[in-house]
């Protein structure tokens, strides 16, 4: 196997490859870790940034892939750094010479380790290919990847509930709008009975402690709850709640299986499920301001956290009779 360079504005490459598809006895997930450390466990139909012929530039990171007769989707989860870098493009070549762009930037501007699930459905792997991670103004910082061969699979969805697309080993369930390269769109605002939830904010935000995030109520409500996704949060840190100045207890942050591929040592990479219900009287009518501390066992503490879909649910008494 080898790549072939192809010139062009977007660096983009492509990879001629000879052989018979693999068996689809082969396994069907594997982890690929930078520095030159073999994929585990070694599979014959990924050709990872170090193997011979691939190629491995500053701007650029490209993985061979060669799918089995009649492939399901390939689904590539990628962990990468956004400190270092301007963005993240994802793009998909076949040795066909067809070429798809699955993600113009995968950064969502929180500044820190981050990670995005990608779906390459199985329209697209008619042919070996070549999936190449570009920062087209700078370096890419490649952390780790793994990819999972995903059969497609029967799945209710209860009304009301986002549509799902693609559900991980670990049992995370990821929506369409994540795993086709887009900015994930903020849950619109409704109404479920008497109790309202609607986004405190519509996108990715990098959060430094005590910044608050302002919301206006038109009466005081008789439950108050709070949902957010946090990144860059050590999984043994201690996130604690304010509203209006006063302390409105903890924040509960999930804590992912253990075989959850983003953990790092001490840290771990990637979007956690957090929620708090604090005491519905710290809130009024009029202005209302929320804000998050946080504290580690280390001496160093994160600087700030990425928020994501910070979301709140409102529940009003039912009104009198008359």
């Amino acid at each position: 196997m080898r790549f072939v360079r192809l010139p062009s504005c977007l660096a983009a490459a492509a990879m001629m490859i000879c052989g018979a598809p693999p068996s689809w006895s082969q396994a069907d997930r594997t982890v690929w870790e930078p520095g030159g450390a073999p994929l585990a466990p070694p599979v014959p139909w990924l050709l990872a940034p170090g193997d011979p012929g691939s190629v491995v530039l500053p701007n650029l990171v490209q993985f061979g892939v060669i799918p089995p007769a009649d492939p399901p989707a390939l689904a590539i989860t990628v962990l990468f750094s956004e400190a270092r870098g301007a963005g993240l493009r994802a793009t998909w070549t076949t040795a066909n010479g067809v070429s798809t762009i699955l993600a113009n930037d995968l950064f969502e501007g929180i500044g820190i380790d981050n990670r995005r699930t990608l779906l390459i459905p199985a329209s697209l792997l008619d042919a070996p290919g070549a999936l190449t991670f570009e920062d087209p103004r700078g370096d890419v910082h490649l952390l780790g990847a793994i990819f999972e061969w995903t059969p497609t699979r029967r799945l209710w969805v209860a009304p009301g509930a986002e549509d799902a697309a693609f559900v991980t080993s670990e049992r995370e369930v990821i929506d369409i709008q994540r795993i086709t390269g887009g900015p994930a769109a903020a849950p619109p605002d409704r109404w479920s009975g008497r109790v309202f939830r609607g986004a405190l904010y519509d996108e990715p935000v990098q959060l430094p402690p005590q910044t608050a995030f302002e919301f206006e109520l038109e009466k005081s409500p008789a439950r108050f709850r709070l949902e957010t996704l946090v990144a860059g949060l050590p999984p043994d840190a201690v996130v604690r709640v304010y509203l209006n100045g006063s302390y409105a207890g903890p924040l509960q942050v999930d804590i992912p299986s253990l075989t959850d591929p983003g953990y790092r040592g001490p840290q771990f990479i990637g979007w956690r499920k957090a929620t708090a219900l604090p005491a519905a009287h710290l809130l009024a009518p009029g202005i209302n301001r929320i804000w998050f501390d946080w504290d580690t066992p280390s001496p160093q503490k994160p600087p700030f956290l990425g928020i994501k879909e910070p979301i709140l649910e409102i529940e009003y008494a039912p009104n009198p009779s008359p």
